[in-house]
């Protein structure tokens, strides 16, 4: 008897429950209106326009300048949110990552150090895997200094994972070729922030602007980036 006396008012909070905005048309609503309501994600609440503008730099590169990957060691907690924001972006394979997070263990027993590290491609200002493709598979692209791998001319000779001393380039036996990280390239150029810098709930992962000269000046004189 009970059953049977709760039925209609089951069905009728279904049909309330479908009046609903869905988890992205809320999301959308609070993003597009501002609307920072009382039952907003707190990883949502968190990310204010300036905390999100701070992800980016202000101006593109200028001439003898290019966009790096800028780590906070200190805030990186080795969570994998950002390996799985490439993940699925880029649509990886299952043992497929273009971002890799690692455990450093140091110190002494007395004094112990712990370490997480996130790490992707360097685009590097002369890159070892570009000179060392025999096909021009790679492209360091002019403005932005962003070193991408052209899936269609590579033939698989991995001589690039070889050649990176960063182990970048990972070889895809199913495919046959090597694919790498592209820094979100196609995000960076409407203004957004690449998967793994949006999706680092402590802000570890940042986009900069440095100058070349001073990379270089840097590396000559030992400092560590």
């Amino acid at each position: 008897r009970n059953n049977r006396s709760s039925g209609p008012a089951l069905v009728g909070e279904l049909l309330a429950e479908q009046r609903l905005m869905s988890a992205v048309e809320r999301f959308e609503a609070w993003h597009t209106n501002g609307d920072n309501h009382n039952d907003t994600p707190n990883y949502l609440s968190r990310r204010d326009p300036a905390s999100y503008l701070a992800l980016l730099p202000a101006t593109p590169p200028g001439p003898g300048e290019q966009y790096a990957f800028e780590v906070d060691l200190d805030r990186c907690s080795g969570c994998k949110a950002c390996v799985v924001a490439c993940h699925s972006l880029n649509g990886l394979d299952e043992n497929e990552t273009w971002r890799d997070v690692g455990l450093l263990i140091g110190g002494s027993r007395t004094a112990p150090v712990v370490q997480h590290v996130t790490a992707a491609c360097h685009h590097c200002l002369q890159p070892a895997c570009m000179i060392a493709c025999p096909v021009n598979a790679y492209e360091k692209d002019s403005t932005t200094g962003i070193v991408k791998h052209l899936d269609d001319q590579c033939f698989g000779c991995q001589y690039c994972t070889m050649a990176c001393p960063y182990e970048v380039p990972k070889y895809h036996p199913d495919k046959g070729i090597v694919r790498k990280c592209d820094m979100c390239s196609s995000r960076l150029a409407i203004g957004e922030p690449p998967a793994c810098v949006q999706s680092c709930p402590h802000q570890a992962i940042t986009i900069r602007v440095v100058d070349h000269q001073q990379v270089i000046d840097d590396a000559e004189t030992s400092v560590f980036l």
